[in-house]
């Protein structure tokens, strides 16, 4: 018997990921402690992913390391030299355990059972891999609808897209009625 791989699919709605909390409250920073110190770590911010895109890395270590240091607040008695003592490779393994409880939305994850053999796994969900494609089909539907409109109205693109999108879509829905009548 062949091993056949059968597809699910799940939705996960924007309501749903934005009042999961977690297993850490949802707070902006939370503090661990790690070698006998005291730290406090925020989440990380569109703005600090936008810059950590643009610095090239040697390997996993050093970007987490450097990413670790950047969602650092700042505490005047660990200086640079020994956060670098601090950040080995075990240490930021914990802090990054620690770091996914905090904000799950970095590393999204989500256990499902499959229906077929009610095995249970976990998979990765990349976000803003979603919502780009998510962002690309509507962009689509939209230069879909506004030919649409366009074609039967003899409107163009400026005009219709100064409508608002319940209009938009009512143009759309008395088109398609249209269509089905001829």
């Amino acid at each position: 018997m062949k091993n056949v791989k059968k597809k699910i699919q799940i939705t996960v709605s924007v309501n749903d990921l934005i009042s999961y909390q977690g297993p850490i409250n949802n707070k902006e920073h939370f503090e661990f402690h790690i070698d006998n110190k005291d730290f406090l770590i925020r989440k990380p911010t569109g703005r600090d992913q936008i810059q950590l895109q643009n610095i090239s890395f040697n390997d996993v270590d050093s970007a987490f390391k450097e990413i670790i240091k950047k969602l650092l607040i700042a505490n005047d008695k660990i200086n640079s030299y020994t956060m670098n003592l601090i950040l080995t490779k075990e240490n930021i393994a914990i802090i990054n355990m620690y770091m996914k409880d905090f904000d799950p939305l970095i590393d999204f994850q989500i256990q499902l059972t499959c229906p077929y053999c009610q095995k249970e796994n976990s998979y990765d969900i990349d976000l803003e891999e979603q919502a780009l494609l998510k962002l690309h089909q509507n962009q689509k539907n939209l230069v879909k609808n506004i030919h649409l409109i366009a074609l039967k109205y003899h409107w163009n693109e400026q005009d219709i897209l100064l409508l608002p999108s319940w209009r938009r879509e009512e143009y759309i829905s008395l088109i398609k009625k249209d269509e089905e009548n001829h």
